[in-house]
């Protein structure tokens, strides 16, 4: 029993994790909201605040419901889970990159740790961040693309 609970908790906190089985429909995800944006040129230069993200949400949207449209009950709740859970990653990953001791590898596209007693530390402070220590995040810099400014800015994100 006692089993069965910590596997259904790992597997809660793994969601979070960059799973390499999900990575070919994120990265579908990523380029249908960054065509999206780049197609519409009024946006080119102006942050990515929330209203801007709602309406690429919406388009997005659209274009899965001509797709597929037998997934339409269900489509805004994964479109949502998808987003929450991009989102989730890029945060994570970006408060690595700015804590002292930590650095970002753009060839591996993974954090680099200075040593084991700064990663405990932050692991402490941050549980979430535990399944990122050796791994490649080969799409953060879409992930940056679409969620970068908000974060940078302080400003929410549009749900």
């Amino acid at each position: 029993m006692e089993s069965e609970i910590n596997t259904r908790q790992s597997n809660k906190r793994k969601r979070d994790y960059y799973d390499p089985r999900t990575l070919k429909g994120d990265e579908l995800f990523l380029d249908r909201l960054i065509g999206v944006l780049n197609k519409d040129k009024r946006f080119e230069d102006e942050p990515f605040k929330s209203y801007i993200f709602k309406w690429t949400m919406e388009k997005m949207e659209e274009h899965l419901r001509e797709k597929f449209p037998h997934l339409k009950p269900k489509l805004k709740a994964h479109i949502e889970w998808v987003k929450e859970r991009l989102k989730t990653i890029y945060e994570i990953v970006y408060d690595m990159q700015n804590q002292s001791g930590f650095g970002w590898d753009d060839e591996k596209k993974m954090i680099k740790v200075d040593s084991d007693e700064v990663w405990n530390e932050y692991v402490k402070r941050n549980p979430r961040a535990t399944d990122y220590r050796n791994t490649p995040i080969p799409l953060f810099d879409k992930l940056a693309r679409v969620f970068g400014k908000y974060h940078a800015s302080g400003k929410e994100l549009a749900n």
